[in-house]
């Protein structure tokens, strides 16, 4: 969770006032984290990485949240950065 949020407050470009939304949620066997914002349009599907950022420190992020856990869905919906991931428990 922590990674998600630092990364949205980070690049997506939040206006002064602006929420995140966080619903947490277990079913199936999974822990399912469901992100809200408004932060500019971003599918972490669609990105690729090329390693972290040296100059910077950093660049990880989407490393480590795509190895930690399963990209279900995103989507943008009335100005909002929809993100569902999924964890398996055990």
């Amino acid at each position: 969770m922590e990674e998600w949020v630092v990364n949205v407050l980070e690049h997506g470009q939040l206006k002064p006032g602006s929420r995140i939304g966080l619903t947490l949620g277990r079913e199936d066997g999974l822990v399912r984290l469901i992100f809200s914002d408004a932060g500019v349009p971003f599918d972490p599907r669609t990105i690729d990485f090329e390693g972290p950022n040296e100059e910077r420190g950093g660049g990880v992020g989407l490393a480590l949240i795509r190895a930690w856990s399963r990209i279900a869905d995103y989507r943008r919906h009335a100005g909002r950065n929809r993100l569902t991931l999924e964890m398996p428990l055990g």
